[in-house]
C-alpha cells in the first residue's frame, strides 16, 4: 500500500488546484484501478476535507464520456486514452503522469485443474476446452477485453471461444 502514496499527492494536487473550499472531487477511473481508488478515498477525503466521487467503468466508455463534453476533475485512463483526449484538446496540457501499471491475467475456478498454458499450443487447447470464458468487453472499450480479443484472433480460436463467452462490463 506504501507504493499508493504517490497516487494520494497526486489526487490531492488535482482537488487543491481544482477547488479551495471542502467539495466534490469528480474522479473517472478505469476498472483496474477500482480498487485502489475505493482504498485511497477515504484517505484523500480525511487529507483534504474533498468528497471523492468516482465513476468507474471501461477505458473506452469513459474516455467517450469526455470527448462528448463531461468534464470530471481527474482521469485515470491508460496512456492511449490519455493521449487522445490530450491531443482533442479535453485536458489541462502537462498534467499526464503515470501512476503505475496494470496487466491481464487468467484465472479458473477454485475446483478446476490447473491449466498448463506454457506454450502457445497448449494455451489455445486450453482456451478450446474451455466450456466458458469471462472476459471485459470490447466493444464497450474495455482495453483487456480488446488485447484478448486481438490474441484469440491470432490463435485461431476467436468464433469458437465467442461462443461461449460472458462478456463482462
Amino acid at each position: 500500500m506504501r507504493a499508493l502514496g504517490p497516487v494520494v499527492a497526486f489526487l490531492v494536487a488535482a482537488a487543491v488546484g481544482v477547488c479551495a473550499s471542502a467539495a466534490e472531487v469528480r474522479v473517472f477511473a478505469a476498472g483496474a484501478v477500482q480498487a485502489a481508488v475505493a482504498d485511497l478515498a477515504p484517505r484523500f477525503e480525511a487529507a483534504t476535507g474533498h468528497r471523492l466521487v468516482a465513476s468507474v467503468d471501461t477505458v473506452g466508455a469513459l474516455r467517450d464520456r469526455v470527448l462528448a463534453g463531461e468534464a470530471p476533475d481527474v482521469v485515470m485512463l491508460s496512456d492511449t486514452a490519455l493521449k487522445l483526449l490530450g491531443e482533442r484538446g479535453r485536458l489541462v496540457p502537462d498534467t499526464t503522469r503515470m501512476l503505475g501499471r496494470t496487466g491481464i491475467g487468467i484465472a479458473a475456478r477454485p475446483d478446476a485443474a490447473a491449466a498448463d498454458i506454457a506454450t502457445v499450443e497448449t494455451f489455445k487447447a486450453f482456451l478450446l476446452a474451455s466450456p466458458s470464458l469471462a472476459y471485459a468487453d470490447p466493444a464497450r472499450g474495455a482495453t483487456a477485453g480488446m488485447h484478448f480479443h486481438r490474441v484469440l484472433a491470432k490463435l485461431g480460436v476467436r468464433s469458437r471461444a465467442e461462443a461461449g463467452a460472458r462478456l463482462r462490463g
